[in-house]
């Protein structure tokens, strides 16, 4: 005889397995441009580039052309190694040798174990709870499968490690879920006892489970405080470059100078890894930024090209992303005949460039741009 709440969990089951099927081949296989993740090599912006240049691997560490191979499953993560990276990122527990035991008990407690609860959920738990060890576990598997899936679909650093770098930041969910369903369902068992008792267990429960999936959600480095190094360097923009001037920094930024001074940095902005009608203008720009600053006085012309009157070195704190650019040399820019250093602190070191002219380069006015506004005043404190 069948059993009717099973087989209606069942069917619910296999209507949220449908829709998320779904909706993974319309984002996977149909979308182009900017809403789709068709980043295989064979796109035609992809394979614009050089056969040993993966744009993405530069604009996220700063790899060269010609430094790596590009082709299929060049970043595979085995199935494997992506159930091991599931539980690291999930407990918090560091890959290295010494957790290496407890991770693989974690993992067999975590496969067979949550397979075993799923059965008893379906089999025992009372109706309402049925489906929530089904649904962590099946969560979990998600997690570890698409993290294979990406790596060995795409053939490039960031589609293919989507699923490590994105994916398995929702690894504590599943876990959560595991461990909730039997606490849940042995408070329901004690609705008849004491008043008071079964608030008493889930506290107890929430502050064991919160213990155990905490580590996962600090920083990895113990965070980093802010350098306070950096407010006077920004504070003298504010109050000495003037509004219209373009600024080159030796860091990559994501709207530092827009925010704090209301000024342009060209190399300011989003990283396009996905964004295929702006990629190859941007990671040429940094490629000329990165030689600018190695042979300053072979490549000035990159200066007017780009209409920049300013050029700031930020040799401390972590504004933006260095790697694309490169290291900057102090000495070597002080040599440059057509700058002049007008700044110099332990935060920042600021040049202007001789000979430009503010606002007359032919760039569009900042003041004309949204979230632009000329600031002078000092930094809140």
């Amino acid at each position: 005889m069948i059993d009717r709440d099973l087989l209606s969990i069942e069917l619910r089951a296999g209507l949220v397995l449908g829709l998320g099927a779904a909706t993974a081949l319309v984002i996977l296989v149909l979308p182009h441009g900017n809403a789709g993740i068709r980043a295989d090599v064979g796109t035609d912006v992809y394979s614009s580039f050089a056969p040993r240049f993966d744009p993405t691997l530069y604009l996220n560490g700063g790899v060269l052309p010609g430094t790596t191979e590009v082709g299929p499953r060049t970043w595979d993560v085995p199935i494997g190694r992506s159930l091991d990276l599931f539980t690291s990122a999930a407990t918090g527990i560091a890959r290295t040798a010494s957790s290496k035991g407890a991770l693989t008990w974690i993992k067999f407690v975590l496969v067979v174990g949550g397979a075993l609860l799923v059965v008893a959920g379906l089999l025992w738990f009372p109706s309402e709870l049925k489906p929530v060890a089904l649904v962590g576990w099946g969560l979990g598997l998600s997690l570890v499968v698409l993290t294979w899936l990406f790596s060995i679909r795409y053939q490039l650093y960031i589609p293919s490690y989507f699923g490590v770098r994105r994916l398995l930041d929702y690894s504590s969910i599943p876990i959560i879920l595991l461990m909730l369903a039997p606490a849940e369902a042995a408070l329901l068992l004690l609705r008849s006892a004491r008043a008071h008792l079964p608030q008493v267990v889930a506290a107890i429960v929430v502050v064991a489970v919160t213990a155990a999936v905490l580590p996962s959600a600090l920083p990895r480095d113990g965070g980093r405080p802010a350098d306070r190094g950096l407010v006077q360097p920004f504070e003298w923009i504010r109050r000495n470059v003037p509004c219209e001037a373009r600024i080159l920094s030796n860091q990559h930024t994501e709207g530092v100078f827009e925010a704090l001074t209301g000024r342009v940095a060209i190399l300011e902005g989003m990283t396009p890894y996905l964004r295929f009608d702006i990629l190859r203008p941007i990671v040429s720009l940094l490629l000329e930024a990165k030689d600018f600053f190695e042979h300053p006085a072979e490549t000035e012309a990159f200066l007017s090209k780009e209409g920049v009157d300013y050029i700031i070195l930020l040799p401390v704190g972590d504004v933006g992303y260095r790697a694309p650019v490169g290291e900057a040399s102090r000495p070597i820019l002080d040599a440059a005949p057509f700058l002049r250093r007008v700044y110099a602190s332990p935060g920042a070191v600021v040049y202007r460039v001789v000979g430009s002219v503010v606002g007359g380069s032919g760039f569009p006015s900042p003041a004309a741009a949204a979230g632009y506004p000329c600031l002078r005043d000092p930094m809140p404190r």
